[in-house]
């Protein structure tokens, strides 16, 4: 029997010295400089983490033995304001 499970969204407010144009560009394209190498769920170490900037681009992480794995997508894409991914 296959059932649904809903899971609350996961909401963090950080507030931060910078813009908010200079905030979303270390968050994004900046995310291999801060998201934890040990924190992948491919069966390989994490090499980087990126991110596609555009809406339906893939959040992924690229594996030390060269596979990508997806992490998620990228739903609403809003440079400097927000951006949400699956």
């Amino acid at each position: 029997m296959n059932r649904a499970i809903a899971i609350a969204p996961v909401r963090k407010r950080i507030v931060v010295q910078a813009s908010p144009a200079r905030a979303f560009e270390v968050f994004t394209a900046g995310i291999d400089r801060w998201w934890p190498k040990g924190h992948g769920i491919g069966t390989a170490p994490v090499r980087e983490s990126s991110i596609e900037p555009f809406v339906g681009g893939r959040w992924y992480t690229r594996c030390e033995d060269d596979t990508d794995v997806v992490v998620g997508h990228v739903r609403v894409w809003q440079p400097a304001e927000r951006f949400i991914v699956s």
